[in-house]
């Protein structure tokens, strides 16, 4: 008797530490990255059909009115009473944002819904409130206010394969999940049933997850690796143009000059030597020609992942994503996407393009509140091994003429760099910048060697801008 009491007082305490630890397990946020919600408008009849379909899609930040969000969007999908794959039938519409305050674990957003308990649109509104307790009135914008209701349990449960907390009314008979959503949805009024027509419907959460996309993103598209996208060898040469309506002559020609890999191989590093330049109008009204400022700066850049499809990359492409091949690019393979974000009007537009081994060869952003295209870069020339394609700017790969080149050492620099004018070159002046624009010094550049002084210069990125025979040279110097 004694060993059958202590049995049932052993499972008592092994009962109440595990309901206990639902109340005391750390809160799990719902605003991440790459989360997707798949809600569905079903029939409240004998069918179940479902009605309509759609998806949300949490990805990037942002910040409204000194406050940090997960931007959330929205699309269509063909309704379908199948499991996934789904098939999207819109493309990505920005609809809300959404922030977790994980200290005092509630959900608020900012979405196109104005709620029937008067919490308007746009406006920062309470979704959920995971630290009440049982007994507690619930007041949460996606509550109804025509009747009130409390909450009944709190349980440790799995929902969508994923163990979490459920919360569940008394008066509704309700759930609510921590760091997913409602049983109908994400901003979706937790009510029902909907009647908008003869017939009764609600809407319901369908699928949840956390960090893919319920298997449908891209359907039929393979996606080029970001190891096939960014395979260069010591050698290639890769030349870009901006073509935005403000952009005067430019172009930045990158040679690819060292190529190594971590000790576990899944990082490639790639130093680049580029060799650039850009240009404006002259200020004299005499004188409208092109001014052209010609720079030269190495760096490196490493890509990890080599094996992962592109969307590692650049997630963007789990919002919408095409395969091309393009002719100006001689028929290589380009993985792309183009996306439209915004409430509607004033949409800005964002495209980006990546080919097999050429890295990327698009960039396009148009602000729609600017009205205007902020940046169009594209690849017009590459040289890859023996194989050439596109015409390489001359200007670009000559810079100044050779009776003004100049050739800079050490760059990095410590205490001194030096630059050397040909001796066909006049007597100039050069100038040393720094990153705020401000002139440092100045002084007579004479043909031959010129060495410039950087004692008590900071660590940083400067400028030297040297004018000889009246064109101007301005060449990235880095001090360390």
């Amino acid at each position: 008797m004694k060993r059958t009491l202590l049995l049932v007082f052993q499972l008592v305490i092994i009962n109440l530490s595990f309901f206990g630890s639902s109340y005391a397990q750390s809160y799990r946020p719902m605003a991440v990255d790459s989360a997707h919600w798949i809600v569905k408008l079903a029939d409240g009849g004998m069918s179940w059909a479902v009605l309509d379909l759609w998806e949300y899609y949490c990805l990037g930040d942002t910040v409204i009115e000194d406050i940090s969000y997960k931007k959330v969007f929205r699309r269509e999908l063909e309704p379908t009473m199948d499991p996934p794959p789904f098939t999207p039938v819109s493309s990505y519409n920005l609809y809300g944002f959404l922030r977790d305050d994980t200290v005092n674990k509630k959900v608020y957003a900012r979405s196109e819904v104005t709620y029937y308990n008067g919490c308007q649109q746009w406006e920062e509104t309470m979704l959920f409130d995971f630290s009440q307790q049982i007994g507690d009135t619930l007041m949460q914008c996606n509550l109804p206010y025509f009747y009130e209701d409390t909450l009944s349990s709190i349980t440790n449960e799995v929902v969508f394969d994923i163990a979490t907390r459920v919360f569940t009314t008394y008066w509704s008979n309700f759930s609510y999940y921590e760091g997913i959503g409602s049983q109908f949805g994400l901003f979706e009024e937790m009510f029902m049933p909907i009647k908008s027509t003869s017939e009764l419907e609600y809407t319901q959460l369908y699928y949840y997850c956390p960090d893919n996309s319920c298997g449908y993103v891209l359907p039929g598209i393979t996606l080029l690796t970001v190891g096939e996208v960014f395979d260069f060898e010591v050698g290639d040469e890769f030349q870009y143009h901006n073509s935005a309506p403000a952009a005067m002559a430019n172009a930045d020609r990158i040679n690819i000059t060292g190529k190594y890999y971590s000790a576990e191989g899944d990082t490639v590093f790639y130093t680049r030597y580029h060799h650039s330049y850009t240009s404006s109008l002259s200020q004299n009204p005499s004188d409208r020609d092109l001014i052209y400022n010609f720079y030269t700066f190495e760096d490196t850049v490493f890509y990890t992942n080599l094996l992962a499809p592109i969307s590692v990359y650049d997630d963007n492409f789990l919002l919408d994503g095409y395969i091309a091949n393009y002719n100006y690019l001689c028929d290589s393979t380009v993985n792309g996407y183009y996306l439209t974000i915004g409430p509607g009007f004033e949409d800005d537009n964002i495209s980006n393009e990546y080919g097999r081994g050429l890295g990327l060869t698009k960039s396009y952003f148009y602000s729609g509140t600017g009205g205007i295209v902020q940046n169009n870069n594209n690849l017009f020339y590459y040289r890859k091994g023996s194989e050439t394609c596109g015409l390489p700017d001359v200007v670009s790969v000559i810079g100044i003429p050779d009776e003004q080149s100049v050739v800079i050492f050490p760059n990095p620099a410590k205490d001194f760099v030096q630059f050397i004018l040909k001796s066909q070159a006049e007597q100039g002046t050069y100038s040393l910048i720094n990153s705020q624009g401000k002139e440092i010094l100045t002084d007579r550049a004479v043909p031959g060697l010129n060495t410039v002084s950087l004692e008590n210069q900071p660590q940083g990125i400067y400028f030297l801008r040297i004018i000889s025979n009246g064109k101007v040279s301005v060449n990235k110097v880095v001090i360390n």
